[in-house]
């Protein structure tokens, strides 16, 4: 893995909300946020991280549903965790693994892997079997976290 920049918690949180609007399965709760915010969708879908308002707003939606930044998918993170930009090799995205959650378990089949999750969906498609996102079009995304060495 090449780290290629540090980026902000905005952007982490940003290229969260990002992603999970467009799924069925946390898009209309992130939209129903929006609405009851009277916020438009565009901060989510269009986010400007100069905007520390908007920041406020997305860091709010993601502790609305997915009890950011302890709880849930956060649960264990370190408070002191450090969020990049990277890059990985083909080699390397064969062994990322999911987080230790059972819809994730589930959706690779037990191994954790992403390359298994993506296996399962069989090809050009974007959700879980037997589920619809509403996408036409794969969007691929990068990022992640370190956290610091003791």
């Amino acid at each position: 893995m090449r780290l290629l920049r540090a980026v902000s918690e905005g952007d982490m949180v940003a290229a969260f909300l990002t992603a999970e609007v467009a799924s069925a399965r946390y898009g209309p709760r992130i939209r129903e946020i929006l609405a009851q915010l009277g916020q438009p969708l565009a901060v989510v879908t269009q986010p400007d991280l100069r905007d520390e308002s908007a920041n406020t707003v997305r860091r709010h939606i993601l502790a609305a549903y997915r009890q950011y930044p302890s709880g849930d998918v956060f649960t264990g993170m370190p408070a002191d965790v450090r969020w990049y930009r990277a890059t990985l090799t083909p080699a390397e995205l064969g062994t990322v693994k999911y987080l230790d959650y059972s819809y994730w378990t589930d959706f690779s089949g037990g191994s954790r892997l992403a390359a298994d999750g993506a296996r399962r969906l069989g090809p050009g498609r974007t959700s879980r079997p037997g589920r619809s996102t509403g996408r036409s079009q794969r969007t691929p995304r990068t990022g992640g976290c370190r956290r610091p060495s003791s």
